[in-house]
């Protein structure tokens, strides 16, 4: 009776999706916890960088609607009992715990997309197509199209054409690396908005990083299994190697 229990299709579900909770979890935390918008394909090049959640993403969706269907059928079955159509509510339960993780994670996203939308289309077209996801990019398109006209409609149309500009005075319209990490949201003369590199982030380190240099001088021994809270532009290189996992 145990065998037949540890056996059953709606304990197998629930497995199966509780080996895919983790890392859902783990996206949608670092996503809420970074400043900046994670890659979703692959991290800039260069440095090592291999963030990228696009993979789990994809299986998080493949596998809830996989589960979706098999309960479908298995509630609809006359032959299932009614102890196991308890069990079926069970793995119904997580089903929408993960779909409400994969919402949350995309929302948070979203909101990072929509505030600094300026920003993230004026970066280049290959470092865009790296961060933000092909529907990303183009709800991006349409936003910053939609924002603009209103712009336009409500203030820009009537000021003197040399004043009409969203972007005058950026010195680093587009850039993006770490000297425009380091400075942050709002640089010094600029109009676009950008992610906040220099707020503070919790970080747990998943091996021995060695010293990172903080802002006041000071260092930070960053030795696996540790906890820390820094600037996220001192550790941003880390995250993005997968070396540390924001909290």
């Amino acid at each position: 009776m145990q065998l037949h229990r540890l056996c059953s299709p709606p304990l197998l579900l629930l497995l199966l999706l509780l080996l895919l909770l983790p890392d859902a979890r783990r996206l949608w935390v670092a996503e809420r916890s970074c400043p900046e918008i994670l890659a979703w394909s692959s991290a800039d090049g260069g440095g090592g960088e291999r963030w990228r959640c696009d993979e789990t993403v994809d299986e998080v969706c493949a596998q809830i609607e996989e589960q979706m269907s098999i309960l479908n059928l298995l509630s609809s079955d006359e032959g299932t009992s009614e102890e196991e159509h308890l069990r079926l509510s069970m793995v119904q339960l997580d089903v929408e715990r993960s779909k409400w993780l994969l919402r949350a994670f995309l929302r948070t996203r979203l909101h990072k997309l929509e505030s600094y939308a300026m920003h993230y289309s004026s970066l280049a077209p290959t470092r865009r197509s790296q961060l933000l996801s092909p529907l990303e990019q183009a709800y991006l398109t349409k936003y910053t199209s939609i924002q603009h006209a209103h712009f336009s409609s409500s203030v820009l149309d009537y000021l003197p054409e040399p004043l009409r500009s969203l972007t005058d005075g950026s010195e680093d319209a587009g850039v993006e690396g770490e000297g425009a990490a380091n400075r942050g949201s709002g640089a010094k003369g600029g109009m676009v908005p950008r992610p906040d590199m220099g707020a503070p982030v919790f970080i747990r380190c998943g091996e021995d990083c060695g010293e990172v240099r903080t802002e006041d001088g000071e260092s930070a021994n960053l030795s696996r299994g540790s906890v820390h809270i820094l600037t996220y532009g001192s550790v941003r290189t880390l995250v993005l190697q997968g070396r540390v996992e924001l909290l």
